[in-house]
């Protein structure tokens, strides 16, 4: 027997159902009317509460049917995660086989190393017994060592020693080898200084010595045939000669007594421009016979603390030594800078100037160093190394620069004050 069917009719089409059997029920009466109507009414607001709550379970179920496809949504989000995981999970557990396979194989060294091991710790300890078997001889060697190191202790003592006399010897040789080269210096320098006075002796004094001679002898025996004109050329080709002769000997005996040490020194405070003033008078003569133009630019403020007749010989030689370089109508001037508590004087000359290679072997004894001046007046060198002498007992420096063709510039230092 089948069971009734639900009734599958509309909330609504119920009620209209319910309606219409009431209004056909409700022919019986008034009362039976009213009674109708009440149910009616309580059908109809029994009605509008179960369509609220069936839009409000709507709603929920709006929301529930909302929250299930974020939530489907993350569900297969997740999935595909799971995925991915489940790909990664697959590579590792390969890997971990690759793994497992790298480990077995390492196993299988470490077992055959571990063997190898157990084989070298059986041979050590059969070292160990023959080392042991053999300590007693060890033991002997040790003290024969022992007295060996004692023995050598001595010996590297005794050697120390030897060393420290040796180091003495080697000083006291080490100073006596300095102070040989210091004599032999001071002989070099001694034979230098003598061969350069006999060679100034044998050549330089002979030669003016016989100019001299010959003018005397050719002025008295042809006095009565030479002219007035020619005895005046004559004599003056004589004071020439006598002069320079007198210049040479001058500065000979200087250079003589610088040697020995017997020259005066008496430094005083000196106005530089009274000497430069008398070196201008005292040679303008043998300038203006080649029309050269001495020039002292030295102001009377600037003061040296030097040996007046030293300072004046220095001066002397090398304006004189400019005078012979230089040809006519050149200039010489004088000049002097103060620097830092010395006073520099510098004599800079027009002249023919020279070579690098000869300005290196100026002012030093041992080179020699033979010019001819612009109207063949010889120089010896002697000058420049008596001003060298001379500038350095005053406690100054001398240089030169010069360039063929192109003059030349002596300078020297002296100190401005005690």
């Amino acid at each position: 027997m089948m069971k009734n069917q639900p009734d599958k009719k509309d909330p609504k089409e119920k009620l209209v159902d319910e309606l219409v059997d009431f209004v056909s029920k409700a022919k019986v009466g008034t009362r039976v009317q009213e009674k109708t109507r009440e149910q009616i009414q309580q059908k109809l607001q029994d009605w509008e509460m179960d369509h609220r709550r069936l839009l409000e379970t709507n709603v929920r179920l709006s929301s529930v049917n909302a929250e299930s496809a974020e939530l489907m949504a993350e569900l297969e989000f997740r999935n595909q995660s799971l995925g991915e995981l489940n790909k990664k999970l697959a590579e590792a557990n390969a890997s971990s086989a690759t793994m497992v396979v790298e480990i077995e194989e390492k196993n299988e060294i470490l077992a055959k190393t571990n063997k190898e091991l157990a084989r070298a710790n059986a041979h050590a300890a059969e070292l160990m017994a023959i080392i042991e078997a053999k300590e007693e001889d060890i033991q002997k060697l040790n003290k024969s060592l022992s007295g060996a190191n004692a023995r050598s202790a001595n010996l590297v003592a005794d050697v120390e020693l030897k060393m420290l006399e040796i180091n003495d010897l080697n000083k006291c040789l080490t100073k006596e080898i300095d102070v040989r080269e210091i004599i032999e210096q001071d002989l070099r320098t001694s034979n230098a200084t003598k061969d350069k006075f006999f060679s100034i002796i044998a050549h330089d004094l002979r030669h003016p010595f016989n100019s001299i001679s010959n003018f005397v002898t050719l002025m008295s025996k042809h006095a009565a045939a030479l002219s007035k004109s020619d005895i005046i050329a004559l004599s003056k080709e004589l004071k020439e000669s006598t002069d320079n002769t007198r210049d040479l000997l001058e500065n000979l005996l200087q250079w003589a007594q610088a040697q020995r040490g017997t020259t005066p020194f008496k430094p005083e405070v000196i106005a530089l421009a009274e000497i430069t003033e008398e070196i201008v008078a005292l040679l303008g003569p043998m300038a203006k016979e080649k029309k050269i133009q001495i020039e002292s630019n030295v102001t009377t403020k600037t003061l040296v603390f030097a040996d007046w007749h030293m300072l004046s010989t220095i001066l002397r030689n090398l304006v004189s030594n400019a005078i012979k370089f230089t040809p006519e109508s050149g200039k010489i001037t004088m000049r002097a800078t103060e620097n830092d508590g010395m006073i520099q004087i510098t004599v800079n000359d027009t002249g023919i100037g020279m070579s690098r290679e000869k300005v290196e072997k100026l002012f030093k004894v041992d080179q020699q160093v033979v010019s001819r001046g612009t109207s063949n007046e010889k120089g010896t060198g002697l000058g420049l190394i008596l001003c060298k002498e001379l500038v350095e007992k005053n406690g100054g420096l001398i240089f030169a620069m010069s360039e063929s063709g192109k003059g030349s510039t002596f300078a020297f230092t002296l100190p401005e004050s005690p």
